[in-house]
């Protein structure tokens, strides 16, 4: 590490405020800067408010800290957007990630350890391929900047102005803060090394977790395929039982007799003389009923309608009609087929 920046844990400027901000998941929070009382909260270190009570800033030093509420649980986005009135340090934020913290700056040189996300072991991660440019290059005074971190569970990544300039994996080392500097486990915080800043809008957003997708057996595999679509033919014939909701019993058929693209007709009947006419569509794997029309004329004064579906096989068909015989006419009645294909 270059001298300049040598020991400056020695020499720490700081300022810092606590307050309690509602993380609400997805929702993007507003600037928390008014919140800030840097009357009771500043610890130490030159650090103003403007005018307006929306923007802080901090005179030239050699390590300036601003410590932020407590990180939220889970994933989240740190946003910041400032600009450098004179210095030429470089600028960052602390983030805590799973048991410890790091930083990410910009404005600084990578062969000095500032640059990048700090490794726990020294240096900058600045040679990572995703970067492109050197940060330090794009960082000048009296600039607007905005630097996103975004903290995800296996990986962080970092965008300035919106270019997404660096990712860390994990599984690839532990990161930590550039300088040794400290603003409290668990606590976000703001950095600066030999810089006079204007830091304008401080905004964390938390990003909702989507729950696993849950697993699944080989019967609700089997469920989630779509039905087979119903083909039939002219000439197709079933047979089976034969009920109906006055207690008669017997045996039941029924053949398609004519097809006209997705409509049929077919005749039912069964064993007891009852013989009915029906059409029907089929609609991708339904069966709907649109008409039926008593054949048999036993006693039916008119039909009302029913319903028909189809499972492989297997035919079921329900037939409602009004009686017009002896004590049960104007009387409601429903025949039922159960039927195989033939």
């Amino acid at each position: 590490m270059n001298r300049r920046y040598a020991n400056v844990g020695s020499r720490i400027v700081v300022a810092a405020f606590l307050c309690a901000m509602p993380m609400t998941a997805g929702a993007a929070v507003t600037n928390i800067i008014p919140e800030v009382d840097l009357g009771d909260a500043a610890v130490a270190g030159q650090w103003k408010k403007n005018a307006g009570n929306d923007a802080v800033r901090c005179r030239d030093t050699d390590l300036a800290l601003f410590r932020l509420p407590a990180a939220p649980e889970g994933e989240f986005n740190v946003r910041i957007e400032f600009k450098r009135l004179h210095g030429d340090g470089p600028i960052g934020v602390i983030v805590p990630w799973g048991e410890s913290s790091f930083s990410y700056m910009i404005g600084g040189s990578i062969g000095e350890g500032t640059d990048g996300f700090a490794l726990a072991g020294g240096g900058a991660t600045g040679q990572n391929a995703v970067r492109g440019d050197k940060a330090g290059a794009s960082l000048e005074s009296n600039t607007d900047m905005k630097i996103v971190v975004k903290v995800r569970a296996e990986s962080v990544e970092a965008c300035v102005n919106g270019k997404r300039v660096a990712v860390h994996n994990a599984e690839d080392g532990d990161l930590a803060i550039a300088g040794g500097a400290d603003v409290g486990e668990g606590a976000l915080g703001l950095i600066a090394m030999k810089a006079d800043v204007v830091f304008s809008q401080i905004r964390i957003k938390t990003v909702p977790v989507k729950a696993p997708a849950p697993v699944k057996t080989e019967d609700d595999k089997k469920d989630d395929k779509p039905a087979a679509p119903i083909n039939l033919d002219r000439g197709t014939k079933w047979g089976g039982g034969f009920t109906t909701s006055l207690n008669q019993r017997g045996t039941g058929y029924m053949k398609i007799t004519a097809r006209r693209g997705n409509t049929f007709e077919a005749v039912v009947g069964s064993g007891c003389r009852l013989r009915y006419r029906i059409a029907f569509v089929i609609k991708g794997d339904k069966m709907v009923l649109i008409d039926a029309v008593d054949e048999s004329k036993v006693g039916f004064r008119k039909m009302l309608g029913g319903d028909i579906g189809i499972d492989g096989d297997r035919l079921q068909l329900r037939l409602d009609y009004e009686l017009n015989i002896g004590k049960r006419r104007n009387q409601s009645a429903s025949a039922y087929f159960d039927l195989y294909r033939r």
